[in-house]
């Protein structure tokens, strides 16, 4: 659904592990919004003024439901694999996490293939082993160009349409010039992707 957010853990681990993320237990307000016939009242016993759907409140748990009923994982390996929070005991959906989830589902995916015999619910859950390792790997594409783009290509433009840094002389307590808003100091050296934005005006060169 449009309300899955890439960027946020709790979305990708309800995603990828059917993890609920803590705040859809707001949506047993969504239940009062909904049942007109339902009273409420405060703390001291005395009624409340009834709900009304025209707030903002109303709209983002309508959201959020939507988001609840919309996600839906693809596959999800059995036993025991990954890394888990040492707060929450959920799995990670980091790097890591999403490595260990990648070959649990490749291990199985082997495993259906060697079936000679393979009956409807192996081949059912073949299609979906194969669903998500694409979508794990379009996801680690995605992810790779995001990082890309946040990191290196959203810096403010000057009027003349060029990126312009500020170079401080005591930045560092090692006395070397340290470059800051941006810092272009930053772009690796050996990653071409990272470099080729970055054109040098007419007869000058980066220095690295």
């Amino acid at each position: 659904p449009d309300e899955f957010n890439l960027g946020s853990n709790a979305d990708m681990r309800y995603f990828l592990f059917n993890y609920p993320p803590t705040k859809f237990s707001k949506l047993e307000e969504l239940k009062e919004y909904e049942e007109e016939t339902v009273t409420r009242v405060d703390k001291k016993g005395e009624r409340k003024a009834p709900l009304k759907k025209t707030t903002d409140k109303y709209r983002k748990l309508l959201s959020l439901g939507r988001l609840e009923r919309g996600t839906t994982p693809i596959y999800i390996p059995t036993g025991r694999y990954g890394r888990k929070t040492k707060k929450t005991r959920q799995p990670k959906v980091d790097d890591q996490g999403r490595l260990a989830l990648q070959i649990a589902a490749q291990n199985r995916l082997s495993l259906i293939e060697k079936f000679k015999n393979a009956k409807a619910p192996h081949l059912e859950e073949k299609k979906k082993i194969e669903s998500l390792l694409s979508w794990l790997a379009n996801y680690n594409n995605w992810s790779k160009n995001e990082k890309l783009r946040s990191t290196y290509t959203s810096y403010p433009v000057g009027r003349d349409g060029r990126v312009h840094t500020s170079l401080l002389i005591h930045g560092t307590a090692t006395g070397r010039l340290a470059s800051v808003n941006p810092n272009l100091q930053n772009i690796p050296k050996k990653s071409i992707e990272a470099r080729t934005p970055f054109i040098p005006a007419q007869g000058f060169s980066f220095l690295s």
